[in-house]
């Protein structure tokens, strides 16, 4: 084999050297590229001196004995060290027999004294294979971290949805449950499968075809349940008329059969496991006209906690337990209770402790009722803005109600008109709002509070509003700038006999008079004439 031009003459130090020449790597600027300098021992073969031959007539034994350290220089301030997988001392130009990594290599890749050629190409096989196997042994397991973050980051998904999953399973349960628990009085032949409505109308429907046959096999039963307790309304949101025994008013039908509208009025049945919580809103006119109502309907077990209008729920009905218990029910977000009570029959209803907070309506409230008078003195009325007629009538009511906040009140006519027994406190209202006294104490028989320190500035309207009462009181002080009516304001106030020739200078000229001051115990009942009277007493200029 031809010399190369770069081969040492000379004796080297290191026999593998000697041995090993004809394997020698070219120089710098041969076209070949430089070796890797990763991790390479230089071998040499004490028995025989020489590196010949192949790598399978090597043994593991003789191979790793035969691995000696070079030295290397250390590396240029502008060259990177070797990482901790080289092993220093391999030089450029070292012949290089590599331990191969595995037994299995094909008889091909063996070192043979063959050409130069084929040394080089057998050198940059073995090199190659160095490479492949310290790369294999100590390369950091960064994919193999990353399959392993990927797989853990899968189970950890995997486990939340599963979670997820029980989570509303449980919920779902849950609220089955808590359904199941406010329902104590189901009937065993219920199933599950019945229809909920769907829309108002529907329910009406509904309870017109169960007066007519409330029979476990009737179509309506079939269809929703029975009975008619069983009925799934949570969907609904306005039960506006639903049990109203009185229907020819302008709702959804118009005039119902007698035996139906016998049924209407004498229904009582257990309806206390409707589950009205989510959605109901209106309860309007719901049970208008029932009669021999009582507490076996259950309604004080409604959760009315997002119904905002009771608009004459209770109007017109009567009760064989007049001793109502509505005290649980949650009254925060209802804003009109007008004519709530109207015409009944009701005694108390557990009222007192109601928060009326968001009422802005009264009106009609408990108009024409006979036996109602509970103690509603601490109700809050900060919002309320109508109490026209709210006790027009209640021929048994008598409540201080001097802790009314009435300040935003602008309507009080007839408010306590024909109240035949009313005489409570109410000398510390703010009527600075309200524009209208018609009526308001008128044929209140027993009425006459010190009322004097009322602020009436903005009142128009004065007609009839002491009239037939007991009141007399002084209100010479009052502002009646802007009253323009006064017309009966005393009339048939047998007890009345105050001097108002102050209002002869306050009162407009247009104002109307006549009648005034009629069947009243003033000196001079004539109408008076502005400004310069009669005002109950002959006015002095």
């Amino acid at each position: 084999m031809a010399d190369t031009p770069n081969k040492s003459t000379t004796s080297s130090p290191n026999p593998a050297l000697e041995a090993d020449q004809e394997l020698e790597m070219p120089p710098v600027d041969h076209e070949l590229e430089k070796p890797p300098t990763d991790d390479v021992a230089v071998v040499s073969d004490d028995a025989t001196g020489s590196s010949t031959g192949t790598l399978e007539d090597l043994s593991k034994a003789d191979l790793v004995s035969s691995i000696q350290p070079l030295p290397s220089a250390p590396p240029q301030e502008d060259e990177e060290a070797p990482g901790a997988h080289a092993i220093a001392g391999i030089a450029p130009f070292s012949r290089v027999v590599v331990v191969p990594p595995n037994n299995d290599r094909p008889e091909e890749e063996t070192l043979d004294n063959g050409s130069e050629d084929e040394g080089l190409v057998q050198a940059e096989l073995v090199t190659t294979d160095v490479v492949h196997a310290h790369k294999v042994e100590e390369e950091p397991p960064t994919q193999e971290r990353s399959r392993i973050v990927v797989v853990v980051a899968a189970a950890l998904i995997l486990i939340i949805v599963v979670l997820a999953v029980v989570v509303i399973a449980l919920v779902s349960g849950g609220r089955s449950s808590s359904n199941s628990n406010r329902q104590p009085q189901q009937e065993t032949n219920s199933t599950d499968d019945h229809d909920c409505f769907q829309t108002s109308t529907e329910l009406f429907e509904a309870i017109n075809q169960y007066y007519q046959d409330d029979t476990p096999a009737s179509s309506v039963a079939q269809t929703y349940g029975w009975p008619i307790g069983q009925w799934c309304v949570s969907p609904l949101w306005d039960f506006s008329y639903m049990f109203a025994a009185d229907r020819t008013r302008d709702i959804l039908v118009t005039t119902l059969p007698e035996q139906v509208q016998t049924a209407a009025e004498n229904f009582h049945e257990d309806i206390s496991s409707w589950d009205m919580g989510a959605n109901a809103r209106h309860l309007d006119e719901m049970m208008r006209g029932v009669q021999n109502l009582s507490n076996s309907w259950g309604i004080a077990q409604w959760d009315v906690s997002q119904v905002t209008s009771m608009t004459c729920m209770l109007a017109d009905t009567t009760w064989n337990q007049p001793q109502l218990n509505l005290s649980s029910w949650d009254t925060s977000n209802v804003h009109t209770m007008s004519c709530l009570l109207e015409n009944s029959n009701v005694e108390a209803a557990g009222l007192a402790q109601w928060d009326t907070s968001n009422v802005t309506n009264l009106w009609r409230f408990a108009e024409g009722t006979t036996h109602f008078n509970e103690d509603l003195s601490q109700w809050n009325t900060g919002s309320v803005t109508q109490l026209r007629r709210a006790f027009r009538g209640a021929l048994a009511f008598d409540q201080n109600l001097s802790q009314w906040d009435t300040s935003m009140v602008t309507g009080l006519s007839s408010a306590f008109r024909f109240a035949a027994i009313f005489n409570g406190d109410v000398t510390t209202w703010d009527v600075s709002r309200v524009d209208s006294l018609l009526g308001t104490f008128r044929g209140a028989r027993m009425f006459n509070q010190d009322i004097g320190a009322w602020n009436v500035s903005q009142v128009r309207d004065m007609r009839n509003a002491f009239e037939g009462s007991a009141f007399n009181q002084d209100v010479s002080s009052w502002d009646v700038s802007s009253t323009t009516a006064l017309v009966g304001a005393f009339r048939n106030a047998q007890n009345f006999s105050q001097n108002l020739c102050s209002w002869g200078q306050k009162l407009p000229f247009n104002a109307t008079t006549h009648i005034m001051f009629e069947g009243t115990a003033c000196p001079n009942t004539s109408a008076p004439v502005i400004p310069h009277g009669p005002f109950c007493y002959n006015c002095v200029d």
